[in-house]
């Protein structure tokens, strides 16, 4: 079976190894594939944390009367989101004590060489292979 030229496989697992590959394929295609990726990330994020996980899917570490559920006020799920900014997808973090938090319960994975959740990579990949084959059948 023949592969198709425009398959391209992440062998890295950090955001860092990723856009250093989209950079690779041109600023354009890594700016459309930013805008198009963050949104999504934010809600696969957001929908860990309503569920009570952290952003690998683990469920989140007990307290003392169960597990932890981080939404005394809302303020929390609120402060953190992320946004494309050029070719780069930046996390946004509102609140003071949400470094910590993210941290402590892994809601976002931390550092440049932490390795991303399987499903934010997935939806990454399938992103980046849209926008190349759609760059690929517009110049052809």
């Amino acid at each position: 079976m023949a592969r198709s030229k425009n398959v391209i496989k992440f062998r890295g697992t950090s955001l860092r190894d990723i856009k250093d590959r989209l950079h690779r394929h041109g600023v354009l295609t890594a700016q459309e594939v930013a805008a198009r990726v963050a949104p999504m990330i934010e809600s696969m994020a957001h929908a860990d944390f309503d569920a009570g996980r952290n952003c690998y899917g683990d469920v989140r570490a007990l307290g003392k009367y169960g597990p932890v559920t981080l939404r005394r006020t809302g303020r929390m799920r609120a402060s953190f989101g992320f946004d494309a900014v050029g070719s780069t997808i930046r996390s946004r973090l509102l609140a003071n004590y949400a470094k910590y938090m993210i941290g402590r319960f892994k809601i976002l994975p931390i550092g440049d060489r932490t390795a991303i959740p399987v499903k934010w990579r997935r939806a990454i990949d399938d992103v980046f292979h849209a926008v190349v084959f759609e760059r690929d059948r517009g110049a052809a």
